[in-house]
């Protein structure tokens, strides 16, 4: 795969990164969630949202100690008992 590069305002991007800082100062959301259609700027992003909160339960081991809920990341769970 070659790689294309693009100089944008006096700085040198691959082409994927330019389209990802475009689209993050337009209205435009191109990466739908396949579960909750929730729209993303980028595919990246998409993922980290399908994984944080779409992810299987079994797979999350931080259990809430007054709910059921589970959590990928400590830092998810304690933001989660703050609230």
């Amino acid at each position: 795969m070659s790689v294309i590069w693009m100089v944008y305002e006096n700085r040198k991007f691959h082409s994927t990164q330019k389209k990802c800082i475009c689209n993050s100062h337009s209205a435009s959301k191109p990466f739908p969630c396949p579960t909750c259609h929730r729209c993303f700027v980028s595919s990246a992003t998409r993922a980290r949202h399908t994984a944080r909160v779409h992810a299987d339960p079994a797979s999350c081991p931080h259990a809430c100690s007054q709910c059921p809920r589970r959590y990928k990341s400590c830092k998810d769970l304690q933001r989660h008992t703050k609230a």
